[in-house]
């Protein structure tokens, strides 16, 4: 008899939050690039969007100021730009 492995295809809440924490990092990092921020330098976060985003920001901030070398994090409710993180959108903006 052959092996199987039966595979659970259900995004639980827990792993859709993970991943919507995993693609904002990815998308500070890219600001960070575009700043030509190096690995060293401390930037201040600033967003603004949709309640549910917000506070996966806020849940991850440890993790932010880890990862992403951020200082700061506040909300700006001038922010324009929203970029859309499974539908919902959230500005951000970098400052060194």
């Amino acid at each position: 008899p052959k092996d199987t492995v039966k595979l659970d295809m259900e995004i639980t809440p827990e792993l859709k939050r993970e991943g919507l924490m995993r693609d904002i990092l990815r998308s500070i990092q890219e600001e960070r690039k575009k700043l030509g921020l190096h690995y060293e330098d401390k930037a201040n976060l600033s967003i603004y969007g949709e309640k549910t985003l917000l506070d996966i920001v806020n849940d991850m901030k440890e993790m932010l100021e880890d990862e992403a070398n951020i200082k700061s994090i506040s909300i700006d409710e001038t922010i324009e730009n929203m970029a859309l993180f499974d539908g919902l959108p959230l500005g951000l903006v970098l400052k060194k």
